[in-house]
């Protein structure tokens, strides 16, 4: 069958897709759900599909809304959407593989009213020695009914890019990327730019090691007075079995 169905906790259609494309989960979460806008899983029920060969796949699911390690909240619940289209083929044959163009919806309501949307598009390439992606997502969250004297109806933007180059006949690949995150865009000061750079080395074909560095620049210089750890350098180890 072209379709699965899915019940109980499940991955929401966006986090899991998308992580499966940059395959670097090892290094921290994708911007959407680094900052909030996005969780990998969800209680609730969904459909996957797949037709021709992965050409086109997507994703529909009902959920709570409020992730894998939050309660139910209230009866409210998110609808998310995915669906991908392969325009090219290439040496990947894989579900994220090839020249694809992709786009998400969120739309439901926080716990106890307002707006929780969320819409993305995504153009991507990927082969076995490289990938290439960029993206771009809107945001929407609303507090309901809002506190008196205030005009609370964020619109944030999300813009993120990533790459990865394979060295040939190595296990070494090199690995970038770039989020830069407004959560108000009606507002000056709240705009973040994460960089992040780094070398991996495939030890075998069930352990990979990565050694990076990552830094936020804030556009307010008083937030980044207060982060302590913007700039870290990290080394990494990734098991899987």
């Amino acid at each position: 069958s072209d379709l699965t169905y899915k019940l109980g906790l499940l991955h929401t259609p966006w986090l899991d897709w998308e992580e499966a494309l940059w395959d670097y989960r090892m290094q921290g979460t994708m911007a959407l759900d680094r900052n909030g806008y996005a969780t990998a899983s969800d209680f609730g029920a969904g459909i996957d599909g797949k037709w021709q060969d992965d050409q086109v796949n997507g994703q529909l699911t009902v959920v709570n809304g409020e992730g894998y390690n939050n309660g139910t909240g209230d009866k409210r619940k998110d609808v998310m959407a995915r669906v991908s289209v392969r325009l090219v083929k290439t040496d990947d044959n894989s579900r994220v593989g090839g020249l694809r163009v992709t786009g998400y919806a969120g739309v439901g309501k926080h716990t106890g009213g307002g707006d929780r949307n969320r819409f993305l598009g995504m153009l991507s390439y990927r082969s076995k020695q490289f990938t290439l992606a960029g993206e771009f997502a809107a945001t929407k969250d609303t507090i309901s009914p809002a506190p008196l004297g205030t005009n609370t109806n964020p619109t944030g933007r999300v813009i993120s890019g990533f790459g990865v180059y394979h060295i040939p006949r190595s296990g070494v690949a090199l690995i970038a990327r770039v989020d830069v995150v407004d959560p108000n865009t009606s507002a000056s000061g709240d705009r973040q730019t994460r960089v992040i750079g780094g070398i991996s080395y495939q030890v075998t074909p069930n352990l990979r090691v990565l050694a990076d560095v990552d830094n936020v620049s804030y556009e307010s210089s008083a937030v980044a007075d207060l982060d302590t750890q913007r700039s870290r350098g990290l080394f990494q180890m990734q098991f899987t079995f």
